[in-house]
C-alpha cells in the first residue's frame, strides 16, 4: 500500500468513524440519562424511531454495525466495491432516516 493510499482510506473513513463515536455517545447517554429525550411524545411522527427508546437503542446500534462494516470494507475497496456502495447507501438513508419522521 502506499502512503497516496493511506491517506485516502484514512480520509474516507473519518466521517464514519465519528458518526460511530457519536451514536456510541447517544447510546451511552440513553441509558445514563433517558430523560433528555423526547421517547413517546405527541411531537414524534408514528414510523419516528423516537417513540420508544429501545427503539432508539436498535437504531444506534444497527448504525453503529453498519458504519464499522463500511469502514471495515473500505480497506477492500477495490475487490468489494458493489457491496460498499450498497452499504454506503444504506448508512446514508438510516443518517436522513430521523430527519424525515419528524413532525
Amino acid at each position: 500500500m502506499t502512503s497516496r493510499h493511506v491517506s485516502l482510506l484514512v480520509l474516507i473513513n473519518i466521517i464514519p468513524f465519528l458518526l460511530v463515536l457519536l451514536n456510541l455517545a447517544d447510546l451511552s447517554e440513553v441509558i445514563n440519562a433517558p430523560g433528555s429525550y423526547p421517547f413517546g411524545r405527541s411531537i414524534n411522527a408514528s414510523g419516528s424511531i423516537y417513540t420508544s427508546q429501545s427503539i432508539y437503542m436498535a437504531y444506534c446500534i444497527i448504525e453503529i454495525v453498519l458504519l464499522i462494516s463500511l469502514i471495515g470494507i473500505s480497506l477492500f475497496y477495490q475487490k468489494y466495491k458493489k457491496a460498499y456502495l450498497i452499504l454506503l447507501a444504506i448508512n446514508f438513508l438510516l443518517f436522513i432516516y430521523p430527519i424525515m419522521t419528524r413532525d
